[in-house]
């Protein structure tokens, strides 16, 4: 019997997983500064997330679309007041790339001429060729913008050879799709100059903003969404991962423009695990957990705490060169990739678990927003380490 991976594999075959930890087969236990796949925004496995699974799976986990149940009804109230949308809705899907799929596709019925423009390298969904083509569809380069463009009042975005000129020639509404800190996988948040230029063209010309918040919402950069640091007001929301905290749920959140929109009575769209009840009370959880334990305050302070101690990494070893990203959504840049990819294998072989992507030589820390300043006083030494014995 044979399992298919499309993608690079460990051989380490995972049997439990708990708090900022998991175990395999051996009885070895990993410090994961992944979040799963950047899921388990709250730690692995909570208790309270854990009753619920067991509870509501005594009841009802799935039924037709045909019904309504309470659970996805609550969950909707409970986004959208965080989400500070008065009289909007909520659509419940299966997975972060449709949930992004669908956004876009609302935003395209209810604006059926209008340009799409995202930030270069965006995720659209799993489907791209669906949104739109190459000559609908404007791309904003914005890793070339000066990192201290927003420190400068005389810069503007209008007279900047970055910002391309089809977007600024743009006087009719469009739909802008906006991902942060992972395009490409580099960890880099646009300047908020750049953001605020486009947000105001949204809003002069009666444009929709959708915000792909999949990766980076649910306190991933210390705040609710990545968007929060740029004072948006997004008319959708598209969300993932750390709704479920690792359980396949996603949802898309609209505003009152786009909810009470004559065109969207005509929207159709059915999927199997649509609305359904056991991923809604799930989601539940991991929101009132948030709530409840001010996860969101706590975050902001780890994550100081983390920053600082990885700044004293570059100031010492001359293999860093930047540490790049916002709250626990940060990447630690190498000075080369096999730095990076050696480095990567010495944490996993002192059991601790970190992202790489090589191709930019970068180490990923995405881990939950229940990591302790002795888990990441762990990572730190290892890392020390990892320099003393090269020596």
């Amino acid at each position: 019997m044979a399992v298919f991976y499309p993608h690079p594999i460990l051989d380490i075959h995972l049997i439990s997983a708990k708090g900022n930890t998991f175990t395999d087969d051996k009885n070895r236990t990993y410090l994961d500064f992944e979040s799963g796949i950047w899921c388990a925004n709250i730690g692995h496995n909570p208790e309270s997330i854990a009753k619920v699974y067991a509870s509501q799976s005594q009841k009802i986990i799935h039924h037709h679309t045909y019904f309504k149940n309470n659970a996805t009804e609550n969950l909707s109230d409970q986004l959208l007041a965080i989400s500070n949308f008065d009289n909007g809705a909520a659509l419940f899907l299966s997975s972060g790339s449709e949930a992004v799929l669908c956004a876009i596709t609302i935003a395209k019925t209810l604006l059926k001429k209008a340009k799409c423009v995202s930030l270069e390298h965006s995720y659209l969904g799993a489907y791209p060729t669906m949104i739109s083509n190459t000559s609908e569809h404007i791309q904003v380069p914005f890793l070339k913008c000066d990192p201290n463009c927003d420190g400068h009042e005389s810069w503007h975005c209008e007279h900047c050879a970055h910002v391309p000129n089809v977007l600024k020639e743009l006087h009719e509404p469009f739909i802008f799709i906006l991902e942060l800190g992972t395009q490409e996988h580099k960890i880099i948040f646009p300047a908020r100059k750049l953001i605020q230029y486009i947000y105001q063209k949204i809003t002069e010309y009666n444009g929709l903003l959708v915000c792909n918040e999949i990766t980076s919402g649910i306190g991933r950069t210390s705040e609710w969404f990545a968007f929060n640091h740029y004072d948006l007001k997004p008319h959708l929301i598209a969300l993932g991962k750390g709704l479920g905290n690792g359980f396949p749920i996603s949802a898309i959140l609209m505003d009152q423009r786009i909810y009470s929109a004559p065109d969207l009575l005509n929207f159709k769209y059915a999927q199997s695990h649509q609305n359904d009840p056991l991923g809604a009370e799930v989601a539940r959880s991991v929101i009132d957990f948030i709530i409840q334990n001010d996860w969101i305050a706590k975050s902001k302070e780890i994550s100081h705490y983390f920053i600082n101690r990885l700044t004293q990494l570059i100031d010492q070893y001359d293999s860093f060169i930047e540490l790049r990203g916002k709250g626990l959504m940060l990447g630690l840049v190498c000075d080369k990739p096999e730095t990076a990819i050696a480095l990567q294998r010495k944490l996993l072989e002192h059991n601790i678990f970190v992202g790489c992507f090589a191709m930019h030589a970068i180490i990923r820390f995405f881990p939950p927003m229940t990591i302790t300043e002795d888990e990441i006083d762990t990572l730190i030494d290892t890392i020390s380490l990892f320099f003393t014995d090269k020596k």
